[in-house]
């Protein structure tokens, strides 16, 4: 087979292409990750025994939040 054909040219092409795309990815890809972590954000997998995420943590104070001021309604309208 001569590496001078058009078919072997091409699929020396993109298979360089190939590589070269796949390490961009990947740099992209770790500065996104260096960029969350920096900032205290979550990367992914579970959130450790014991921790809680702050995206949860804001769910759970608003919770409580609310679930306060319908308590303290609630019981304006019962003494009146």
């Amino acid at each position: 087979m001569d590496s001078r054909t058009p078919e072997v040219t091409n699929t020396s092409v993109w298979l360089t292409y190939g590589i070269m795309e796949r390490k961009q990815i990947g740099e992209r890809t770790a500065a996104v990750l260096q960029h969350k972590r920096k900032n205290g954000e979550k990367t992914g997998g579970d959130v450790p025994y014991g921790y809680i995420s702050l995206s949860l943590l804001w769910k759970i104070r608003t919770w409580r939040k609310t679930t306060a001021r319908i308590v303290r309604t609630s019981e304006r309208s019962s003494l009146c």
